[in-house]
């Protein structure tokens, strides 16, 4: 038996009603109301979103954030979910998607400076970035242009190689020599990918060749340079690691940002691997780990520092004994660590979110190669955030979200052409 319950709300009268008379008991009125403001307007824009999926996901990490025990009073993470919210609303309501060359032509000018830049370093020649731990390292090794990781330059790179076909296909090697430059499995798989999508749709022979010929090398690349770096082995630890913490909550998750109030860390060369909020048993997991290399000056100096002890100082000590201690601030997988932040619920509401995009194109644009261009983008970026997590930095996470709202925007467009036909 099925009944259908109709339900309206007006947010907006709420939200002029409750505003000024909002008050905790004991509480003072004016802080009280501001937090009440914040909220609500976060609140505003979950529920009147232009994509349901996104609203629905924002307005579940408010509700973490308010009902969730030790919840911060203050939380970056979800004030950024809301600003990207708000940035994706604008682009599909204002912008026009007859303009869209500029903006691809933009970001193809972006690569160009940051590809040039690399060129630069090579060089050792670069007037505003200079080394992180210049103690130890003085020159470039690696380039990165303006993306401090060369792995950050494939991760831009890699969903805008389709993008560049719309303008001409003689621009392919600039994006192959950004790729090059930053040695990155994921962002070559994922721009590889992404091409075979687009010329899936478009010219099937060319999807073969580049199966035959990409694939060929990418394996080669992979299997002969980057597996033995011993890079997968240590993702997949501290996935199996983070999998088992989130089936401990699986459900709800922990709330929203929770994963950065957690100690994750990798001593090396053991590479073990501590994930604790406990500063006393961070402290016991590093002696072990000195004492079982028999590193005794290592344990001594970690015995005394404080609970709240410098890292850097830490890890120049373990530097001059032969050890390593690096911290894992991010899963290297976004949709883990949603999981483990937002439960099976948060996880849901993504998924419907990626195949909403994946149903729409295939009932109204397979033909039209904007859509087919920017949704090969869009597989791009999820292969990307599957191996790395561009949406925790602001360099990827603003052009991803141009480019998946473009998408948004594209398809509404071919969906109200197939209507009108």
């Amino acid at each position: 038996m099925i009944r259908n319950i109709h339900l309206k709300i007006d947010w907006l009268l709420y939200f002029i009603v409750l505003l000024p008379t909002f008050y905790i008991a004991g509480g003072e009125n004016r802080f009280d109301q501001i937090q009440f403001f914040q909220m609500a307007a976060m609140l505003l824009v979950a529920v009147m979103h232009v994509n349901k999926w996104i609203g629905a996901f924002l307005g579940w990490c408010i509700f973490q954030f308010l009902f969730f025990k030790n919840m911060p009073n203050y939380s970056v993470v979800l004030q950024n979910l809301f600003l990207g919210a708000v940035i994706y609303q604008f682009i599909v309501k204002c912008c026009s998607v007859k303009s869209y060359k500029k903006y691809i032509w933009t970001f193809v000018g972006l690569l160009s400076l940051n590809v040039a830049w690399c060129f630069l370093q090579m060089f050792q020649i670069d007037p505003i970035f200079q080394m992180y731990d210049y103690k130890y390292q003085q020159t470039f090794s690696e380039y990165a242009g303006f993306f401090a990781l060369p792995a950050f330059l494939g991760n831009f790179a890699a969903p805008l190689l389709t993008l560049s076909f719309l303008l001409s296909y003689y621009l392919t090697p600039l994006f192959l020599t950004a790729l090059f430059f930053s040695k990155s499995t994921f962002s070559i798989l994922a721009a590889f990918m992404a091409a075979l999508f687009f010329f899936w749709f478009r010219k099937r022979i060319a999807f073969w060749i580049i199966l035959l010929v990409g694939g060929v090398t990418f394996l080669t690349y992979a299997i002969k340079y980057d597996l033995p770096t011993g890079q997968f082995e240590r993702r997949l630890n501290i996935w199996g690691v983070v999998l088992k913490l989130a089936f401990k909550n699986q459900f709800l998750g922990y709330g929203i940002g929770t994963y950065g109030n957690q100690i994750i860390g990798e001593t090396t060369p053991s590479h073990n691997i501590v994930f604790t909020n406990d500063p006393n048993y961070l402290k016991r997991f590093l002696q072990d780990d000195a004492a079982a290399l028999n590193k005794t000056e290592v344990v001594e100096f970690i015995k005394t520092m404080p609970l709240s002890f410098d890292l850097f100082q830490l890890r120049e000590k373990m530097r001059a004994h032969g050890m390593d201690f690096e911290m894992w601030k991010n899963a290297h997988n976004e949709f883990l660590e949603i999981f483990y932040e937002t439960g099976l619920i948060g996880l849901f509401i993504v998924c419907g979110f990626i195949f909403d995009f994946f149903k729409r194109f295939w009932r109204y644009a397979r033909d039209n190669p904007l859509c087919i261009s920017l949704m090969a983008s869009f597989i791009a970026i999820l292969i990307v955030s599957f191996g790395h997590f561009p949406f925790h930095l602001a360099r990827l996470a603003g052009p991803f979200i141009v480019l998946i709202a473009m998408l948004d925007l594209a398809l509404s467009n071919a969906r109200k052409t197939k209507e009108e036909s």
